[in-house]
């Protein structure tokens, strides 16, 4: 084989290989109008490769957007959620940020629920049971026989002393009608003692005029009923009518004692049941009360029930306004599951807690609460025994946006944007009317800083400075003032923003 043969089958072999390179090189190659390959290293690269499913402010999280922004709620950058965030459930918290929160954990466990359900009270009148001493003629009041508003009187005490000579008159045509032995007379005498019931006298003065003694020129007015005096309304040379309410006497035996009690705790009580009322006055020793009704109505503030009871208080130990504790009993009760009642969040239409799962992260688990007995709560269904609940803090973690946003404030706190070392200086907005290599002419508003006014004038560039903005570009900048020298423009960006900015040139 001579040289030149040699030489073609060299050049033949070399031409081959860079055909086949690039036939490999063109297929190793995306095709036309695929998307470019990224190619970077560390974190950054790593977030770049991630799916972006969405971005939003972590502020508010149910408004998703579809690129990237400022938020229109805050001030501050959307926050992009990658693929792997949106599968992974529940919300992951960093042990720094969770003590910093404050953040605690409770086991769901076995409890008996026959513990006493202890509620404060107050001591009532019970309603409806007021008697009232009125005035059955007209008359005088000569004397008050009583202290005032809640005295405490029995039955047949005198209340006050009056005179009405319609009463003088009926007492005496009594006596003379049974002075005489006539059989025909004997309804009126009948009559004449009705009479005298009717205006009140009192059966020691009918005796007294049977025996053909002088009537009394006055008459006492006696306590109907057992009970304290609520409302008083004789005075001593008070004229009175007839009709006219001279007491009022609320009796306390027997006495209401009402009770307000968590809303979950009444579902166990009912009517007739019996409870234990302990007051200051009733020296350590407990009386007994039963449950006359469960009241309708929840305080809108306090979410407490109203429960009415009623004692026997014959010896007028318990008084109106005393404060009171009612203990109900349940005996030893069965075991339930429960949770501490700080660990429930009651949104309205749904009963919450949040549980961690074998992952770490805390999920929301709709739950079916029952009754709350010293601080727990009764858990019928949603939550297995030994879960881990969270019990305090866990507000932050309801939302998405408060528990984003407590943990950028207590692990990476934010800065505002980072100005670059040439922004120093006056700042001000304006717009672009003319531009050379070394000095830009801008209508700028006023600048407060130095008093200018909105105007149009020429800035000296800084040597750094290299830009090639469109006129008429609205522009944010700043410059400074050198001794002898124009102002020199040191940093410059254009701004979204209208073009009519200070005056017209």
């Amino acid at each position: 084989m001579n040289r030149r043969t040699l030489q073609v089958l060299v050049t033949g072999a070399g031409v081959l290989a860079a055909a086949g390179f690039g036939y490999w090189i063109g297929h190793r190659t995306a095709p036309y109008g695929a998307p470019p390959l990224s190619v970077s290293s560390g974190k950054a690269g790593s977030e770049s490769s991630k799916q972006v499913l969405y971005w939003h402010d972590p502020m508010v999280p149910g408004q998703r957007f579809d690129k990237p922004g400022k938020s229109p709620f805050m001030d501050m950058d959307l926050v992009p959620v990658y693929a792997d965030e949106e599968a992974a459930a529940g919300v992951k918290i960093d042990p720094a940020m969770a003590q910093n929160l404050g953040l605690r954990t409770a086991k769901a466990s076995r409890q008996r629920f026959g513990f006493s359900i202890e509620a404060p009270a107050t001591v009532g009148v019970p309603e409806g049971n007021d008697v009232l001493l009125q005035a059955r003629t007209a008359g005088t009041i000569v004397s008050v026989h009583v202290s005032g508003n809640y005295a405490t009187v029995r039955r047949g005490d005198p209340l006050l002393t009056i005179t009405n000579p319609e009463l003088l008159a009926a007492l005496r045509e009594y006596q003379v009608l049974n002075q005489s032995g006539s059989s025909d007379l004997a309804p009126l005498r009948q009559a004449a003692i009705r009479r005298l019931k009717v205006l009140g006298v009192d059966q020691a003065s009918i005796e007294k005029a049977e025996q053909g003694l002088a009537p009394d020129l006055t008459l006492v007015q006696h306590a109907p009923a057992s009970g304290i005096v609520r409302e008083l309304g004789a005075r001593e040379g008070m004229t009175v009518a007839p009709g006219q309410m001279l007491a009022r006497i609320s009796p306390l035996s027997p006495i209401w004692i009402e009770a307000a009690l968590p809303e979950s705790s009444t579902g166990s009580i009912h009517p007739g049941d019996t409870a234990s009322v302990l007051a200051p006055g009733l020296m350590d020793m407990p009386i007994t009360a039963k449950v006359v009704a469960v009241l309708p109505a929840v305080d809108p503030v306090t979410r407490t029930r109203g429960v009415r009871l009623e004692a026997s208080n014959r010896d007028l130990t318990l008084v109106p306004g005393m404060t009171a504790r009612v203990v109900f009993e349940e005996g030893a009760g069965e075991q339930v599951l429960a949770v501490p009642d700080e660990a429930i969040i009651r949104t309205g239409t749904r009963t919450l807690v949040y549980a961690q799962n074998d992952a770490g992260r805390f999920v929301p688990l709709e739950i079916d609460a029952g009754r709350t007995i010293n601080g727990q709560t009764e858990v019928r269904s949603g939550l297995m025994e030994g879960a881990t609940v969270v019990s305090s803090a866990q507000f932050l973690i309801d939302s998405e946006s408060n528990l984003r946003a407590a943990g950028k404030r207590v692990q990476t706190p934010t800065r505002p944007d980072p100005i670059p070392a040439a922004k120093v200086g006056y700042e001000g907005n304006g717009v672009v009317t003319g531009l050379t290599a070394d000095a830009v002419t801008l209508r700028h508003e006023p600048v407060a800083a130095l008093d200018w006014p909105a105007m149009t004038m020429t800035f000296a560039l800084a040597p750094d400075i290299k830009t090639t903005v469109p006129l008429g570009t609205a522009v944010r900048f700043r410059f400074k003032m050198d001794a002898g020298k124009s102002p020199t423009v040191t940093w410059l960006e254009p701004v979204a923003g209208p073009a009519g900015v200070g005056d017209e040139p």
